[in-house]
């Protein structure tokens, strides 16, 4: 909680209540352009997740819970 972490070469500060709760280092997909980079990052905070690759900052899934609409506005205004 409240780590810093290195996405899309930038440094990204996690508020307090915000973790990493999985760290993905391979996939497996059915069309390689489609394939996101690795390792991605899955962030929790709340009831809400959002995975982002770690090398390109791009967002691969995102599940908000309501009334957390903005609860990774902190990341998104980093992100390329």
């Amino acid at each position: 909680m409240g780590s810093v972490l290195t996405i899309a070469g930038k440094r990204v500060q996690l508020p307090q209540d915000a973790f990493v709760d999985r760290y993905t280092i391979s996939v497996l997909c059915v069309e390689h352009d489609a394939c996101p980079q690795t390792p991605i990052l899955q962030i929790k905070r709340g009831n809400s997740t959002i995975a982002v690759s770690a090398p390109s900052g791009t967002i691969v899934e995102e599940r908000t819970a309501p009334g957390e609409e903005r609860a990774f506005d902190f990341l998104k205004e980093v992100l390329p």
